[in-house]
């Protein structure tokens, strides 16, 4: 009897784990589905405008636009007038701006907070294109650095957060990286305000000390050395000299290697998963039977 009861015990007590069990996973896997479904990126809502379904080719658009153009602009500015301010060169910079607030706005909130970094990085373009004072020039490059680089920040959460490779989701990539040349460009600027001897031309065209300045109408220089330095191109016509420009291009470099494979990993895997579901719902899709 007394047997007969230690078994029954044993048996409802193997009863209440194995259903305790099957509840746990099953609350698992609820909550998996769910943090699957909300983490996951929501595709473009039809109805929304043609700019924001497509916000980061509006953005590319505009940085090649802004890359093409500064340096036909600095010729014709060397040609006919180097003393006029380089205001043209500054509304292509307010473009470039202006998709960057356009590539954040998903929702209401990234909304302002955009326009909050953007405005004022705007404003001080405009300031700084009429001559303004080195503190202006400096502000404003602080600002531009942090705005760009809240930016980068946003947009690689996005690629990371995608569930699929689509034409977003490739722009986004381009995007940053030519984010991450202009973010460092910026940076190359601020050094050459605090230290003039910070870069040296190895060219016997050019002036020993070339002008390492964003927003001043010879803007060429600085993006020229920052994207030779992001892809590792060095050519060598111009030099880091000071300690902290040479950590600087370091980095830059480090940077755009460790973009680009992680870029390339991030997207081929998302292919290679997508690819494989395909194929096992065209698997799964003869052996269904219709209902009744």
């Amino acid at each position: 009897m007394d047997a007969f009861k230690c078994f029954s015990l044993d048996r409802a007590r193997s009863i209440r784990q194995t259903a305790f069990l099957t509840a746990s996973l099953q609350g698992v896997e609820s909550t998996t589905g769910q943090e699957g479904r909300t983490n996951s990126v929501k595709p473009s809502d039809p109805s929304s405008s043609f700019v924001t379904r497509h916000r980061f080719v509006v953005l590319f658009v505009a940085l090649l636009v802004f890359f093409v153009l500064v340096p036909v602009l600095h010729q014709v500015h060397e040609k006919l007038d180097p003393a006029a301010p380089p205001i043209f060169e500054g509304i292509l910079f307010i473009v470039v701006l202006a998709g960057v607030v356009v590539s954040l706005s998903a929702n209401r909130t990234s909304k302002l907070l955009a326009l909050g970094l953007g405005l004022p990085a705007a404003g001080l373009v405009l300031v700084h294109s009429f001559g303004a004072s080195v503190g202006v020039a400096v502000v404003r490059q602080v600002i531009g650095i942090a705005f760009l680089g809240y930016a980068i920040i946003v947009i690689f959460l996005y690629i990371l957060a995608s569930r699929r490779v689509s034409t977003n989701t490739v722009f986004a990539s381009l995007c940053i990286y030519l984010l991450l040349g202009v973010v460092w460009a910026l940076g190359y600027s601020l050094i050459e305000h605090f230290d003039l001897r910070a870069f040296l031309s190895t060219s016997s065209t050019e002036q020993s000390r070339p002008l390492m300045q964003i927003g001043t109408g010879k803007s060429t220089a600085v993006l020229y050395f920052s994207f030779v330095t992001l892809t590792t191109l060095g050519y060598g016509d111009i030099v880091p000299v000071s300690p902290i420009a040479r950590t600087l291009a370091s980095l830059e470099a480090i940077t755009g290697q460790l973009f680009l494979a992680v870029l390339v990993a991030r997207l081929v895997g998302l292919h290679i998963a997508e690819s494989l579901e395909q194929k096992q719902g065209d698997a799964a899709e003869p052996t269904r039977r219709p209902d009744g």
